[in-house]
């Protein structure tokens, strides 16, 4: 399979850091790694409060996909915050995602045209 030209010079900077911290975890260094997806496999765990949260979600049926643009109250309350700091920006300007790389990628792919 050929890989497309837009994404030949993609870069995921947190992977150049994985490297580093498996590097400094060779000589003896304690590392937690917080960074790709799933921290519980690296032994960081969510208090239980937190974990009864999820269940109780799951209970009341509140799993489920959210818009995808992100839950409105979220979307505001960002809106709210960023416009405490002088802004003037409303939920509609506001997109929430699921990581920076995917983030990133939608932003990137919005505004950069094949070339730049």
């Amino acid at each position: 399979m050929k890989v497309s030209k837009k994404v030949s010079g993609v870069e995921y900077a947190i992977r150049d850091v994985v490297s580093a911290a498996k590097d400094l975890e060779k000589h003896g260094k304690i590392i937690d790694y917080l960074n790709i997806g799933d921290p519980a496999q690296y032994g960081f765990h969510p208090p239980e409060n937190v974990k009864q949260a999820y269940i109780n979600a799951i209970r009341k049926d509140k799993n489920y996909y959210s818009d995808s643009e992100g839950i409105q109250e979220l979307r505001s309350a960002i809106a709210e915050k960023e416009n405490s700091k002088g802004l003037s920006i409303s939920a509609d300007n506001v997109l929430v995602t699921n990581g920076v790389s995917e983030g990133l990628d939608m932003i990137m792919s919005s505004i950069v045209e094949e070339g730049d």
